[in-house]
């Protein structure tokens, strides 16, 4: 417990003050983000580091920063990129155990590079911290509730330790998060604060499962140790990735993208 308040400390004002500042430095963090994920991806799957590690990489990498240059058909890039290598994967599936996760990999984690800058741009910063604090707002309530009450299990086939109790405390800090700081830099009417805060929050339980079941699947506890006290890189994103990606899809269908 004590490393990983050491490491929030260290980390999350360093988080913090890239997403004020924007350009570049939101986006050196999200290059930094990337690699870690590309890296510990490759080696949840085979425990080692493959050509995969750095595809993954360039290909995120890549499309993030021709979306920030304003080439925005590039966000289709990354899902064609996903589907050549899914092609490449499954030709390959002899040597590798896992070649559909691993496409998947490359796919997810460009979609979220992508998806990142997209909200910034589109959104500003404001709106970046609202998302943030609702997803982390889930966690600890779900921490706080559901580890005394404990009771029936969400997904017991999938994560035994998540439970019902946990998932409605995750919402209702989520939905106090959201209104608190959604009124307090007028971000919207409480009435939608209340809607959109519940739908993330859901969300970002979706995406700590769907992590759950890739580490299950390929058999690991975590998904790497370079954050002392709370493993890897993407179990502390995984929520906040699916979130994301979630967030910008709603976005550019329901609005094409709405203008800030």
């Amino acid at each position: 417990m004590k490393q990983r308040i050491i490491s929030s400390l260290i980390l999350l004002p360093l988080v913090g003050l890239a997403i004020w500042f924007a350009y570049p430095w939101f986006q050196i963090l999200l290059g930094v983000v990337i690699v870690l994920l590309s890296w510990e991806w490759d080696k949840m799957l085979t425990n080692k580091l493959t050509p995969f590690a750095l595809i993954s990489a360039v290909v995120a990498t890549a499309a993030m920063l021709m979306v920030e240059s304003g080439q925005t058909a590039i966000l289709f890039a990354g899902i064609v990129a996903a589907v050549s290598l899914l092609a490449y994967a499954k030709s390959k599936k002899s040597m590798d155990p896992h070649p559909l996760l691993r496409t998947f990999g490359i796919f997810y984690i460009t979609a979220f590079a992508v998806s990142a800058v997209f909200i910034l741009n589109t959104f500003g910063t404001l709106f970046v911290f609202w998302l943030i604090l609702v997803v982390f707002a889930t966690d600890v309530g779900g921490m706080i509730v559901g580890l005394p009450l404990r009771g029936p299990a969400l997904c017991p086939s999938i994560s035994p330790k998540k439970t019902w109790s946990g998932f409605f405390g995750g919402l209702i800090f989520a939905i106090l998060i959201a209104v608190l700081f959604g009124t307090l830099f007028n971000l919207g009417a409480i009435p939608d604060l209340i809607l959109f805060g519940s739908v993330i929050s859901v969300f970002a339980v979706f995406g700590d499962l769907l992590e759950s079941k890739i580490k299950r699947v390929v058999g690991v506890k975590d998904s790497g140790n370079i954050i002392p006290g709370h493993g890897g890189m993407f179990d502390r994103v995984d929520s906040l990735m699916l979130v994301i990606i979630v967030v910008t899809i709603f976005s550019v269908i329901a609005c094409g993208a709405c203008p800030q």
